[in-house]
């Protein structure tokens, strides 16, 4: 199949990241170097275990093919997620992602495979809980806000969306792993 084909996904999958590396994914690519050292504050470290929910394998199977998602601990201050969405046997979008602890915030920084000259993209938390991850970027064209919510342990949903919510894709996956 052509990627062309499918160039609303694209867009759509930007903001779905993660860290397996699944059989469906490029199991050798390393986790993309991060333009500033995160900081390594004990209270920031609490933080980042708020969303360790987000830890493990995730899975949807949609009529247009499979999302697979994966996030793992990089450091006591990072977690390194891949994504990438199957259509068949071709890996249609791949990304990897930083939710890192910086300047006293949790961003979420995903690069994006033949997207912005594979430069990474940095999305600041606007808010983290327990049960809720919300990042925004109010340059970047779409999406503005990336936004994680765990619904039940082996259940979450994450959404990309305009920063008014005038356009919104969501994508709810069942932890496999």
């Amino acid at each position: 199949m052509n990627i062309q084909n499918y160039g609303f996904l694209r867009k759509d999958f930007f903001a779905l990241m993660l860290a397996i590396t699944l059989s469906a994914c490029n199991r050798t690519r390393p986790a993309e170097p991060v333009a500033a050292q995160p900081e390594t504050n004990t209270s920031d470290g609490k933080r980042l275990e708020r969303v360790a929910w987000l830890l493990g394998e995730w899975r949807n199977n949609t009529s247009r093919g499979v999302l697979y998602e994966a996030w793992q601990v990089r450091d006591d201050s990072t977690y390194t997620g891949r994504s990438c969405f199957v259509a068949g046997k071709d890996t249609v979008s791949a990304e990897v992602v930083n939710l890192e602890m910086r300047g006293g915030k949790l961003l979420y920084v995903p690069t994006v495979r033949d997207q912005n000259s594979g430069q990474p993209i940095t999305f600041t938390e606007a808010t983290v809980t327990e049960k809720e991850m919300i990042f925004e970027n109010p340059a970047h064209d779409f999406p503005q806000r990336i936004a994680y919510t765990r619904i039940t342990q082996d259940s979450i949903v994450a959404v990309i969306s305009g920063m008014q919510g005038e356009k919104s894709v969501q994508f709810p996956m069942r932890r496999v792993k």
